[in-house]
């Protein structure tokens, strides 16, 4: 056997060995919680800091996700643009439809199926990170309080229904001033429990407290965030979306 050979199945042995280790080392169980109305009164309190009632005015949001995805958010009508890489799109977040372009051309209805659907996901995963503590309450999600591993306060949130991943769970820990610092996560998309992430980098626009800056073990995902009460704040009056209104919601 060559010695490049020798060396490879070393390695996987010694992965093999490891790897195992490594996962009862990381993995954590989820948290005991204690339930009820005081439970309930810790969702209000986070909603009431990071200004949910305002985020209920906010008509549209620009912001940048990780340096690559660029989205404009028109809440009041429901209409997101996207660019990503050299293409633009346009989406119906009622319908899941929309236009593509690749540069000036329009990308024809059934090749822009693949970009759409992209779309979607894109704004599901990117919007989660840009405000989830204002999705919180429902009779589908279970609040409980208690403390993290360095004493904080603590609130275990557990979606049992609904969504895409129902069953996931995440361990909030406050600071001082009633902001998140981190969280640890029990979800179906990571197969080790308690996976911790860092909310930092807190800017207040339009009322609403977003964080800015998220450590995901070695993965950094920044945030660049616009907010405004009006999509023409952030677009200097134009509607990048009239044409699309004309051919999606005109009866």
């Amino acid at each position: 056997m060559k010695r490049w050979h020798k060396i490879l199945l070393a390695m996987l042995l010694g992965i093999a060995v490891i790897a195992p280790l490594l996962y009862r080392m990381l993995d954590r169980p989820m948290p005991q919680a204690n339930h009820g109305p005081a439970a309930r009164q810790a969702i209000q309190e986070l909603e009431d800091v990071i200004g949910c009632q305002a985020w209920q005015q906010v008509g549209a949001v620009a912001w940048l996700f990780k340096g690559q995805r660029q989205h404009l958010w028109d809440r009041k009508r429901h209409f997101l643009r996207t660019y990503i890489e050299k293409k633009t799109v346009f989406l119906d977040l009622d319908s899941r439809k929309g236009w593509v372009f690749e540069g000036s051309r329009q990308v024809d209805e059934l090749d822009a199926q693949v970009d759409l659907k992209n779309a979607w996901a894109w704004f599901i995963n990117d919007s989660f990170w840009l405000n989830p503590f204002c999705s919180l309450s429902g009779p589908e999600v279970v609040h409980g309080l208690t403390t993290d591993e360095q004493g904080r306060p603590a609130i275990l949130v557990t979606f049992e229904s609904g969504g895409v991943t129902p069953g996931d769970s995440y361990l909030i820990s406050l600071g001082p001033d009633g902001l998140p610092v981190f969280w640890r996560m029990w979800v179906q998309i990571i197969p080790l429990g308690g996976v911790p992430t860092t909310w930092s980098g807190w800017q207040q626009q339009q009322g609403v407290w977003f964080s800015t800056q998220h450590q995901l073990g070695p993965l950094s995902l920044p945030l660049e965030i616009k907010a405004a009460s009006d999509l023409a704040e952030l677009t200097q009056g134009e509607d990048p979306f009239a044409d699309f209104e004309v051919a999606f919601r005109s009866p």
